[in-house]
């Protein structure tokens, strides 16, 4: 759910324009990609989502290899 330009993610607060993640314990800065990253996941929860849209979502179209996108969803995930 996205509210103010956030979202509320079980007991996450992410706000996507600080790259910050919040909860009740810590504090997470992302790397702008990474944050950029999540937002799609989030944004497109349910949904099919090819590399290919990711790639363009998240490099705007610039060429990146796919292993950079494995190791960025791979960062996310950690």
């Amino acid at each position: 759910m996205k509210e103010n330009g956030t979202y509320l993610l079980k007991d996450w607060t992410i706000h996507p324009e600080l790259n910050l993640l919040k909860n009740h314990q810590s504090e997470l800065l992302l790397k702008p990609r990474l944050m950029r990253l999540l937002d799609y996941f989030i944004q497109h929860s349910n949904q099919i989502i090819t590399k290919d849209e990711l790639l363009d979502y998240v490099w705007d179209g610039r060429m990146v290899t796919e292993n950079l996108l494995t190791k960025s969803i791979s960062e996310l995930r950690k």
